[in-house]
C-alpha cells in the first residue's frame, strides 16, 4: 500500500500564495536582495557570469 500525503484544498492553495504575486515577479527591493545574496551589482551581472560568451547575443529579441 503506497501512503501519499493527504491533499490540499484548492481554497487553501490559492491563499499560500496570490497568482499574480508568482508571476509578476520580483520588486526592486527583492531583486536588491537577491543580487547582494549571490553576490553580483545587477540582473545583467549575472547573466554576463552565467551564459558563456559563445551562446550570448546583442540583437533585439523582441517578439511582435
Amino acid at each position: 500500500m503506497t501512503n501519499h500525503p493527504p491533499r490540499r484544498s484548492l481554497a487553501a492553495l490559492e491563499r499560500r500564495i496570490p497568482f499574480t504575486r508568482r508571476h509578476i515577479g520580483p520588486d526592486d527591493a527583492e531583486l536588491s536582495r537577491i543580487t547582494e545574496t549571490i553576490g553580483v551589482a545587477s540582473l545583467d551581472e549575472l547573466a554576463d557570469r552565467a551564459v558563456p560568451a559563445g551562446i550570448r547575443t546583442d540583437t533585439d529579441t523582441t517578439l511582435p
